[in-house]
């Protein structure tokens, strides 16, 4: 009787134990899966001008053409694999899109790699010449 009351207890243990590294699993697997939601909004920031694409094969395998971020905007309820790109109108990453999110909470690598094709995308402004009512109040 005592043996059998040892594997009862030793098998619901085991069973407890697993159930709880099991959980454990699947909150690491959500919190990982926030995670990266959060650094692909980071990366892909919405706006006229900053849909960025990711064209890379990885991308488009892994996120099921999610990458084609330009077109997805444009027209959003294309399907996915009708998505298309135009790399003469539409910013393109210049890696894959899980590559650019492992670089992301690096701010001097991204801000190295990104500042200078954000600055080809932002809008030519024309300057403004000073308000002379403005320099009479000052």
């Amino acid at each position: 009787m005592l043996i059998g009351f040892n594997l009862a207890t030793i098998g619901m243990a085991a069973l407890l134990d697993a159930e709880i590294w099991l959980g454990g699993a699947w909150l690491a697997a959500c919190a990982y899966a926030q995670g990266q939601r959060l650094l692909s909004d980071y990366v892909q920031p919405v706006g006229p001008r900053h849909n960025w694409n990711a064209p890379q094969g990885a991308s488009s395998v892994l996120m099921l053409n999610a990458p084609r971020h330009s077109d997805h905007h444009a027209r959003p309820t294309r399907q996915h694999p009708g998505l298309t790109l135009t790399h003469s109108t539409m910013p393109m990453l210049p890696q894959s899109l899980p590559f650019m999110t492992a670089i992301a909470p690096v701010p001097a690598l991204w801000h190295c790699i990104m500042d200078p094709r954000a600055h080809q995308w932002q809008p030519k402004r024309p300057i403004q010449p000073p308000d002379p009512a403005m320099r009479r109040r000052a």
